[in-house]
């Protein structure tokens, strides 16, 4: 009788039945505001913004979290509502004042998410920072309302990352520069490499790719916003359903590097500090190689070479628990210093075919290593059960 309990046991937790939780299926990293952020009539006072994401992962009821921690003083928000007319609300209220250097989430929300959805979150502002909180590379029309002017730009003002409450999913945060905040992409297409992963797991899979790249960002110093170990802590690890993550930068500090011996170093520590801090959680870290930029103003023999150093510590270190080799994918077989001609759009990132493959490539890396795990989990839950062991 006490086996057949245990066999039963076994196959329930083999089939996932489990409690539903909150894990992220969308977020970007929050940057300081710059000049470039300002758009060209409206003035940032009192203003509608409605803004567009790309989410990962479905479930049945989601929370939002808005950030101003990069501002210097309050900001007023007066409402925040998704495409249907759904008011999300913070402490009960539609209103909520989210004072300097903090973020807020909002409270849950009954809500049909499906996986993949494209959603219009809509806010009214009353007063703003001369500085809000941003994240400039949305690479999707935010449109602005004042009154009865309009005018769209392309960055995201506030959010930061929508949570959703579902069964046994996980997201995978993938950190990075401005070849995975997607530059080069179509605008409003949502075709960074992180989208087309997702879209390649599918549904199905329960995991959802989550872009946290910055535009001309630094693993270890200089560079636009916070460096990759600056951030880190916040934009990774904070993000909740986390088992898996990637790192994939520094091209930036190889590119602005006057001293390439210390930047190959400086690079290598950087990435053993961010798998370090993984590993301390029980996380699986994924290294993916820098891609070539021949041809472009970053190019000179001694970078290639940097480039080159660093890539084959990332392939043969050990360091990762697994590699996504974009450099391999991107090259061009005549000429490895350079991306494919018919998959770059500046010699420096990739065109939208270019992040199509990377992003199938990913997802198809991801997917075997999800299949491969799970598998191995639920074969070890049923022995180990069978056998009265206690996880």
């Amino acid at each position: 009788m006490k086996k057949s309990l245990l066999f039963i046991l076994a196959m329930l937790m083999c089939f996932n039945i489990e409690a539903k939780h909150f894990v992220t299926t969308w977020a970007c990293s929050p940057q300081p505001f710059r000049k470039d952020d300002v758009p060209e009539r409206i003035k940032l006072d009192e203003v509608t913004i409605k803004q567009t994401i790309h989410v990962s992962i479905g479930g049945t009821a989601v929370k939002l979290k808005l950030s101003n921690e990069y501002s210097d003083s309050t900001i007023e928000i007066r409402s925040v509502r998704l495409e249907d007319s759904s008011y999300l609300t913070f402490g009960g209220k539609r209103n909520v004042d989210i004072p300097k250097g903090e973020a807020v989430w909002s409270d849950v929300l009954k809500y049909n998410l499906r996986p993949l959805q494209r959603l219009n979150i809509t806010i009214e502002y009353g007063r703003m920072p001369k500085n809000p909180t941003v994240h400039s590379g949305s690479r999707t029309t935010s449109v602005i309302t004042k009154d009865t002017e309009q005018e769209g730009v392309l960055h995201w003002y506030t959010i930061a990352a929508l949570d959703v409450k579902t069964g046994k999913s996980e997201c995978i945060p993938a950190i990075g520069n401005s070849i995975t905040d997607g530059r080069g992409t179509t605008n409003d297409m949502q075709n960074r490499w992180t989208d087309i992963a997702s879209e390649t797991l599918g549904a199905k899979s329960k995991c959802g790719v989550i872009n946290l790249g910055i535009g001309g960002n630094a693993v270890c110093e200089g560079g636009i916003g916070p460096t990759a170990l600056q951030r880190f802590d916040a934009d990774v690890l904070s993000q909740h359903g986390v088992k898996r993550i990637i790192i994939f930068e520094g091209v930036n500090d190889i590119g602005c590097s006057n001293d390439l011996d210390k930047t190959c170093q400086n690079l290598i520590a950087g990435y053993k500090t961010m798998i370090r801090k993984a590993h301390e959680r029980g996380l699986v870290v994924y290294g993916a190689t820098i891609t070539p930029f021949g041809k472009s103003f970053y190019y000179t023999d001694e970078r290639e070479r940097c480039r080159n150093e660093v890539n084959e510590w990332i392939r043969a270190s050990d360091a990762f628990d697994a590699v996504i080799d974009f450099d391999q994918v991107l090259a061009d077989p005549s000429a490895p210093s350079q991306l494919r001609e018919e998959w770059q759009s500046d010699w420096l990132h990739p065109n939208a075919e270019g992040y199509k493959v990377m992003g199938e490539y990913a997802g198809k890396i991801l997917k075997k290593k999800i299949l491969k795990a799970k598998h191995i989990y639920e074969k070890n839950i049923y022995l180990g059960v069978a056998a009265g062991v206690s996880f």
